[in-house]
């Protein structure tokens, strides 16, 4: 919301560095997560980590519902 914010007043012009996108943030942590589930590590803590980044991932329409049934289901 910060990002659409600056563009719709233009500030984004005023700040010298990009200013990364949350979202790209949240994406590629759940894709490290995700990666890591399928190396094999079962580790709890990225397990919950997981399940908090993919309900994150689908409330902001990053993942489609068939994406986040499978991760769920595999989770549980």
């Amino acid at each position: 919301m910060f990002k659409e914010i600056l563009a719709i007043t233009h500030l984004q012009y005023n700040f010298h560095d990009k200013l990364t996108d949350p979202l790209e943030t949240l994406r590629a942590e759940y894709d490290k997560l995700k990666g890591e589930i399928e190396l094999g590590n079962d580790n709890p803590s990225i397990i919950n980590q997981l399940k908090s980044l993919t309900v994150d991932m689908y409330s902001n329409r990053l993942i489609d519902d068939k994406e986040f049934k499978e991760i769920i289901t595999r989770l549980l």
